[in-house]
C-alpha cells in the first residue's frame, strides 16, 4: 500500500485489504482513510517533506533536551538549559559547515562531470543522498519514448526491480519531472531523471533543480516570514557562531604549528599582528 505509485493502484490495494480481512466496517480504518492524503505516498508526491514520514525531527530534539533537563527545574534554569541545548545544535551545524567548506566528498565515479558538479555544490550529507541516486541511475534503462507537444515522455525502469516511472521533459528548456515525485518531496533529482539527463548528454545539474537548502551556501539564504518581510538574523547567535568558528580554526592551527619552534613562533607573530589590526577595526566600528 505504501509503495502504490498512483491513486488508482492505492485504491485497488486498499479495497483488497478490506476484503481480505473483512474489515470494511472498521471505524479506525475508515478514519485513517479519510486523511489518506496526509500519509499515503501516492498522494504526497507534490508535498515537500524532505523524506520525513514521522515525527522524527521533534523526537530527535526532545531526546537531546532530556540530556539537559530535569523535572524540578524552575523557569530560569529551564531557559538556561534550553539555551545550552540549542547552542550544542548550532555548534554541530558549524562544525559540519566548516568541514563542508574545507574538503570535498569522495566520488564513486571520479570521471563523471555531473557528479563532480554535485560534489562542489551540495553539502557532504546531501551529496551522499544524491550520489546514491546517481548510482541507481546506472541500473536504470528506458523502455520507450514518445513525443508530445515539444515534450518528451520516457518510460524508465530499474533493472531487477518492479515498477515503471514516467519522466517528462524538454531538453531545449531543460525541464524535467518524474512520476515518482522525488524532487518535489526531497529536493533532489531522482535516478530516473538522471538517466534521462544522461541520454540528453547533460554534464551539470540544471540550476533550477538545485535547492539552496542542500548547498554549501545555505547559511547565506534570505528568509522571509509569512508577511513577506525579511527575517533579521539573531546578532547574538551570529557573534557566537563567529566566535566558535574562529576558535575551531585557531585550535587546529595551534595543534599543527606547535610541533616545531619555527612554525610556532611564526604563528604567534601573525596572531599578534592580527590582534592589533582587528582592535583598530573594532574601534573604527564603535566610533
Amino acid at each position: 500500500m505504501y509503495n502504490s505509485e498512483d491513486q488508482f493502484q492505492f485504491q485497488e490495494t486498499w479495497d483488497a485489504l478490506l476484503q481480505r480481512y473483512k474489515v470494511e466496517d472498521n471505524s479506525w480504518l475508515k478514519s485513517i482513510y479519510k486523511v489518506k492524503e496526509k500519509w499515503a505516498h501516492c498522494y504526497m508526491k507534490k508535498v515537500y517533506t524532505i523524506g520525513m514520514r514521522s515525527t522524527q525531527l521533534s523526537e530527535s530534539f526532545n531526546s537531546d533536551l532530556k540530556d539537559f533537563m530535569r523535572s524540578n527545574l524552575d523557569i530560569i534554569h529551564f531557559l538556561k538549559q534550553f539555551e545550552r541545548a540549542v547552542g550544542g545544535k548550532r555548534y554541530k551545524e558549524l562544525q559540519a559547515e566548516y568541514n563542508a567548506r574545507q574538503k570535498l566528498p569522495r566520488l564513486k565515479m571520479i570521471h563523471s562531470p555531473l557528479l563532480k558538479h554535485a560534489a562542489q555544490v551540495y553539502t557532504p550529507n546531501a551529496f551522499d543522498l544524491f550520489q546514491n541516486e546517481f548510482d541507481w541511475s546506472s541500473a536504470a534503462y528506458i523502455v520507450s519514448c514518445t513525443e508530445n507537444n515539444q515534450m518528451s515522455e520516457y518510460q524508465v525502469v530499474i533493472f531487477d526491480k518492479d515498477g515503471e516511472y514516467t519522466v517528462s521533459g524538454n531538453v531545449k528548456d531543460m525541464i524535467i519531472s518524474c512520476s515518482c515525485g522525488m524532487f518535489e518531496t526531497m529536493g533532489f533529482l531522482c535516478c530516473h531523471c538522471l538517466k534521462v539527463l544522461n541520454v540528453w548528454d547533460v554534464k551539470q545539474i540544471p540550476a533550477q533543480y538545485i535547492m539552496k537548502r542542500w548547498t554549501r551556501e545555505v547559511r547565506k539564504m534570505i528568509v522571509h516570514d509569512s508577511d513577506g518581510k525579511v527575517v533579521q538574523s539573531d546578532t547574538r547567535a551570529d557573534a557566537t557562531a563567529r566566535y566558535k568558528n574562529i576558535c575551531f580554526k585557531a585550535i587546529k592551527l595551534a595543534a599543527r604549528s606547535s610541533d616545531f619552534e619555527v612554525t610556532s613562533n611564526f604563528v604567534e607573530q601573525v596572531i599578534e599582528e592580527a590582534y592589533k589590526k582587528s582592535y583598530k577595526m573594532m574601534m573604527f566600528q564603535i566610533f
